[in-house]
This record gives C-alpha cells, sequence and structure tokens, in this order.
C-alpha cells in the first residue's frame, strides 16, 4: 500500500501512475474504498475499457449491482470483444438474478476465449442452478479439460452427477477433489454421494471431515 500511495503522490496526475496504484491495492482495501478509486481512475481514463471492467468488479464486491452493471457496459461498449469484462458481466448479471442475460454473457466469453475455464466453469454452475444438469455436467467437463486438477471444478462436477443420480462417477470425480484439495463443499458432496449408495458409514465419517475444518459452514442432519 505504501509503494501505491507514493506513486500518487509523485505523478498525481497521471492516470497510469493511478491505474496501477488503484490495481496494486486491490485486493488489500475494502471494496468501495477501491470502487471509489477506480471511479477516480475511469474520470481521468474514460476511454479504457479496462478500467470500467475493474470498477464493475469493485462495485460487485461492494455489492452496488446496478452500479457494476452500468460499469461493465461501459466498457464494453468500448470494447465489445472483451472476453474477461463479459465473464464479469455474466457474474454481476447472475447475481441480480437475470440469467439469460448471465449465461449469454457467459457463452459469448467462452466464444473469445475458449481455453478460459473460469467463464466454463460459472455458466456450468448457473445451468445447475436452473436444473439444466445435463448440460451443465457438459460445461464442467469442458472446464476441467482445460484445467484437469481444479478441486473446485472437481466438486462442481461431482454435485452436478450426484444429481442425475450418475453416482459412480460422481464418488470419483469428488474422491479426486477432495484428495487435491478437502474443501468443505467437496467434502459434503462427497458423503452425499456416499449416503445415497447406502455406505452410511462412510458418509458419516466424510461428513464428520467437513465439519471438522475450521471454515466448514455446512449443518449435516444425521
Amino acid at each position: 500500500e505504501e509503494e501505491a500511495d507514493a506513486l500518487k503522490r509523485l505523478w498525481p496526475d497521471s492516470s497510469i501512475a493511478r491505474y496501477w496504484a488503484t490495481y496494486a491495492i486491490a485486493d488489500v482495501r475494502e471494496p468501495r474504498s477501491i470502487a471509489a478509486e477506480w471511479r477516480e481512475v475511469a474520470r481521468m481514463r474514460p476511454d479504457d475499457a479496462r478500467v470500467w471492467n475493474n470498477l464493475g468488479t469493485a462495485l460487485h464486491a461492494a455489492e452496488d449491482l446496478e452500479g457494476a452493471l452500468a460499469a461493465h457496459r461501459r466498457a464494453l461498449e468500448l470494447r465489445p470483444d472483451y472476453a474477461r469484462c463479459l465473464y464479469n458481466f455474466g457474474n454481476a448479471l447472475r447475481s441480480a438474478k437475470r440469467l439469460d442475460e448471465a449465461e449469454q454473457a457467459y457463452r459469448r466469453a467462452i466464444e473469445l476465449a475458449p481455453k478460459d475455464p473460469l467463464a466454463h466453469a460459472n455458466l456450468g454452475t448457473l445451468l445447475a442452478d436452473r436444473g439444466r444438469l445435463a448440460e451443465a455436467a457438459e460445461v464442467h467437463r469442458a472446464a476441467l479439460a482445460l484445467q484437469p486438477e481444479n478441486p473446485r471444478e472437481l466438486s462442481n462436477l461431482g454435485h452436478v452427477l450426484r444429481r442425475l443420480d450418475q453416482l459412480d462417477e460422481a464418488q470419483r470425480v469428488l474422491e479426486r477433489s477432495v484428495a487435491l484439495h478437502p474443501r468443505p463443499a467437496a467434502l459434503v458432496n462427497l458423503g452425499l454421494v456416499l449416503r445415497d449408495r447406502g455406505l452410511h458409514a462412510e458418509a458419516l465419517s466424510t461428513f464428520d471431515r467437513a465439519a471438522a475444518l475450521d471454515d466448514c459452514g455446512y449443518s449435516v442432519q444425521r
């Protein structure tokens, strides 16, 4: 943070210095403060799509969804083929419950950047939330083709496969996820698969592992 503040003091009228100073502190200050910084950069660089995208992301984090959507739209007006902005726009639309538009944004992001796993992953989750499970599984598989060892995406696929009653594959996928990184969500999903398969002792043991993790916010009914 000290280096970022020094940049602003040394070159107070430089939009480039302000841009990189704000970028440097984006992960260490609270979202509303960062949004205010990006607004100032946008005032200095009104035709920079990257700035508007970053402002939109900061506003989304600050729970200002309308502001986030407006900022992302401005970025896309300036640069319609901005794949990362389309991904972020999709995230904001999803938070705003505008699911058809969110799906369109994710699909367009994938068209423009087919090797980016993030848009695949979030599209898959969106489709699963809408009950389109076979499509969701296909999209999650595409994400895993790009990042085969991603434990979060393995957990996402396992969750969908369980809902499709494909329990053998769901168990294999979730066990791989847990082996890579034993996150509570993956452990709970694996426990549910084991329960559905009638392996109650193994399921309870897995639920206990999930509950033992400090960041576990799950309550398992036994």
